[in-house]
């Protein structure tokens, strides 16, 4: 079982959660890859991220894709918190949408950087089922109260 959320009892699919990191890297490692991301390739990923920490996965085509691999996987569900998650993708938002910015105005090498983040972040994710965004979330209650206690 798992330790559900004190906010909300939604949950998501970690495996799916994991897909989905996996297909992030794959789409940003193309768009880099292809010697110049376009920066609408980096505003469609956010797009995603706004459907799936804001609104639901189910309406997502990276988790749609993802829910496809983890069945045709065999892998059973494994059910998560879905607060941090949605956090998780709410910080893809920025940094997605921050790169993509950087590309727009002419600073490649900054958006190379900023989108690099993200990698690293859905890399450890996928790879390893590490969600730095999911850590971020967990230290805010924390970091509130010691800064309001001063």
């Amino acid at each position: 079982m798992f330790a559900a959320c004190p906010i909300s009892r939604e949950t998501r699919n970690e495996h799916v959660a994991r897909a989905v990191a996996a297909l992030v890297v794959i789409v940003v490692a193309g768009a880099v890859a292809s010697g110049r991301p376009a920066p609408w390739i980096l505003l469609a990923l956010a797009a995603d991220f706004i459907v799936r920490g804001y609104y639901s996965p189910r309406m997502s085509p990276l988790a749609a894709i993802g829910r496809a691999i983890t069945r045709g996987l065999g892998l059973a569900p494994k059910p998560v918190d879905a607060a941090p998650k949605k956090f998780a993708a709410r910080i893809g938002v920025v940094f997605s949408v921050a790169s993509a910015l950087l590309y727009l105005v002419g600073a490649p090498v900054a958006g190379l950087a900023v989108v690099g983040v993200l990698v690293v972040c859905a890399t450890l994710e996928a790879t390893l089922g590490y969600c730095v965004g999911c850590k971020v979330y967990a230290l805010l209650p924390r970091s509130i109260a010691i800064v309001l206690a001063r």
